[in-house]
């Protein structure tokens, strides 16, 4: 496993909100509802705003939360520099999200030094162990949607600089579900974050348990950014968690036609892992737009602030983490899986399979054996096993369909495919094999990036398609 390129990207949709009251916590009592509008167009996008580098920083009390509750928000300000809150939500838009209005109490107010990091002596779990400076009201309209809580610096040498947390919102319960749901990889997120000096990927010390009490440093939105850009500019009905509600609530999958696992969902808990599973075996569709998804099995701790991953197996007091192969591989539901290799390859181009060519996701794109597309294949791959024929049941039992395919002399010399397969359950699977892939839908991480755009009109006429056959819903021109 490398270190991957992690896109830290803030959120939001330009949708007019209701019910944001955030106060200061000697003020929170009096914090009044804002109006559910939009802030002014003039303001930038979040992504210009400079990271702070710890001048100012912030986490949520919690990932996710459903409409009508509260959310705790813990700021820390070195100095005790003034800052302000801006409160955005991801949409489609070439800003990449909406400032919503949130009044006066999001607005100029002192900032607090809250106390240092702790680290366990045992697990390296680094934790904030912070009080809660304002509190965001979940408005009982706000729609199931992806958030984020910007801090920015109004004073001092760091003025205009500013750090983000994420909040998923849930599906109201009053609400029916949607036909798609999103699932957004924050156990990966929280591997990956690096803030207090160790992740679970550090060399020389690393993180057994990495705990969700302190600010995302990086980790934070990847592909799945893309992806949920793309539902909303074509008008898809969908709704949106986490992969630790779907621990937590296994069964919410089966409420869906089709579940979509947008960038890299690397780590699952086992009851995570179970549930797609039993997804699949119920005959709900799902969509994979990532690479290496449920690689490593996780258990939550603390009530859920902790994961405890034990990437060395050896350490787990519980004996219990490790790979999920090595009790059924992650083939045999998503069709393919990462080899792993020494991943010293240059992202590249799949190429159009001649069995893809002929799927009827293929019609309209223009796409035929043999086409290429450029830059959609990333350095960590998935691809089909060499050794699944041999294994009959344990993978896939009917044959996957290879749509899109990279050749580099192996599984475990940077070979990717993108494939397709039924369940005997009449379930569809797709799974992209690739990071990239998403690139070719949506251009967001170029742009904040500054780099070359790799969308593709022939692709998103596939995932198009494909979407609207695996969700039921009919493109807007047809309903």
């Amino acid at each position: 496993m490398s270190k991957r390129t992690v896109l830290i990207l803030g959120l939001l949709t330009a949708i007019a909100l209701a019910g944001i009251a955030v106060g200061t916590a000697e003020a929170s009592k009096g914090a009044v509802r804002a109006a559910p509008a939009a802030a002014p167009r003039s303001a930038s996008p979040w992504w210009t705003v400079p990271a702070a580098n710890g001048a100012i920083d912030l986490f949520g009390s919690t990932l996710s939360a459903v409409p009508g509750t509260r959310v705790g928000l813990h700021v820390n300000v070195v100095g005790g520099a003034r800052y302000e809150l801006r409160l955005w939500r991801l949409d489609g838009s070439a800003a990449g999200g909406t400032r919503l209005a949130c009044g006066r109490r999001c607005a100029d107010r002192p900032g607090i030094a809250q106390p240092a990091a702790t680290t366990d002596p045992v697990t390296n779990e680094i934790r904030a162990p912070w009080s809660v400076t304002d509190t965001l009201r979940i408005g009982m309209d706000w729609p199931s949607g992806y958030y984020v809580v910007q801090a920015v610096l109004l004073d001092g040498s760091s003025a205009g600089t500013g750090a983000i947390t994420p909040i998923v919102v849930k599906r109201a319960a009053r609400r029916a579900p949607a036909p798609i749901l999103l699932e957004i990889p924050m156990s990966t997120a929280a591997a990956y974050n690096t803030w207090g000096g160790l992740s679970a990927y550090s060399i020389d010390a690393w993180s057994d348990v990495v705990s969700l009490d302190r600010p995302f440093a990086s980790g934070l939105l990847g592909g799945e950014y893309a992806l949920l850009r793309f539902l909303l500019r074509n008008g898809f009905d969908f709704d949106v968690q986490t992969d630790l509600d779907t621990a937590v609530d296994p069964q919410s999958l089966l409420d869906h036609r089709l579940v979509l696992v947008g960038g890299h969902d690397e780590y699952w808990t086992q009851s995570t892992s179970d549930a797609f599973y039993e997804a699949k075996k119920q005959g709900v569709n799902l969509g994979f737009f990532g690479a290496n998804i449920g690689y490593w099995r996780t258990r939550l701790a603390d009530n859920g602030r902790s994961i405890a991953i034990y990437k060395r197996s050896a350490r787990d007091p519980l004996g219990i983490s490790g790979y999920y192969r090595e009790t059924h591989p992650e083939c045999q539901l998503l069709g393919v899986q990462h080899q792993g290799g020494a991943l010293d390859w240059q992202p590249g181009a799949y190429t159009v399979d001649p069995a893809g060519a002929a799927h009827k996701w293929m019609r309209g794109t223009g796409l035929k054996a043999g086409d290429q597309l450029p830059g959609l294949v990333s350095v960590e791959v998935d691809t089909v096993p060499n050794w699944q024929e041999l294994i009959g049941e344990t993978c896939p039992s009917r044959p996957v369909t290879t749509l899109f395919r990279r050749d580099m002399g192996g599984e475990i010399s940077g070979d990717a495919r993108a494939v397709t397969y039924v369940a005997r359950s009449g379930a569809r699977i797709f799974s992209a094999g690739s990071l990239n892939f998403v690139a070719g839908i949506d251009g967001i991480g170029a742009r904040i990036q500054g780099r070359p755009s790799l969308v593709d009109p022939r692709v998103q006429r596939f995932v198009l398609n494909m979407l609207h056959g695996m969700s039921g819903q009919a493109p807007p021109n047809s309903r």
